[in-house]
């Protein structure tokens, strides 16, 4: 539950019911992400943007271990009128995270 809600929209930037996000995670046995080094915060259209790589291994439930790499974006809205406390906290909006031989 608390993943969920660090995506934007308390969750509903995944694309997927807690839920389905929770089930989403059943084919790992082990899993464990690393950030890396966040690059530099870019804004448009009243938010900030920051993009940090991610590298996540681990052990499927079946058997065998897997990598993920990829970027993942972070945002919020920056203080205008009208934005609420959950648009201006940090939260992922987008996830690269790809397959790795």
């Amino acid at each position: 539950a608390r993943a969920y809600r660090m995506w934007g929209g308390k969750g509903e930037a995944t694309g997927m019911s807690e839920a389905a996000f929770a089930a989403s995670f059943a084919k790992y046995r082990d899993y464990d992400g690393h950030a890396g080094k966040p690059g530099d915060s870019e804004g448009g259209m009243g938010s900030i943007y920051i993009d940090f790589p991610v590298q996540v291994t681990g052990v499927l439930a079946r058997g065998g271990g897997f990598v993920l790499e990829g970027p993942m974006t972070l945002r919020r809205v920056n203080d205008v009128d009208g934005s609420t406390a959950e648009q201006r906290r940090w939260h992922i909006s987008a996830s690269g995270l790809k397959p790795r031989p």
